[in-house]
């Protein structure tokens, strides 16, 4: 006989990695307004999604990508997409400039407009 002909049916597929809980039981980024109280100011939350492999250890890291929230807190306020950018801290003092695809990774980011407050 010739040889085996695989089974068209059967597909190989690669497992998708799965989102963990940091030990806070976190997997969404928060999204904070830099002047109001950090209490209860959480605007908007997404989950971590989207992944990265570090080319060199192999670690998976979660996040939602830039553009996507971005587009979100501009909408949310008042369609500022191309003024607001996101920080590390309500001081403006991390501006986490990224690429649009590039993700977000820490659990909470302050989305500032120049000028407002």
């Amino acid at each position: 006989m010739g040889a085996e002909v695989p089974n068209p049916a059967i597909v190989e597929t690669q497992a998708v990695p799965q989102p963990v809980r940091d030990p806070q039981g976190s997997f969404v980024v928060k999204f904070i307004h830099p002047v109001y109280s950090e209490s209860y100011n959480c605007f908007l939350s997404l989950p971590k999604t989207d992944f990265q492999i570090s080319q060199g250890s192999g670690e998976i890291t979660f996040g939602v990508p830039h553009y996507t929230a971005r587009i979100a807190c501009g909408i949310l306020t008042g369609n500022h997409f191309y003024h607001g950018y996101f920080s590390l801290d309500r001081k403006e003092a991390y501006n986490t400039s990224l690429g649009p695809e590039n993700l977000l990774t820490e659990d909470k980011y302050y989305f500032i407009i120049p000028g407002c407050s």
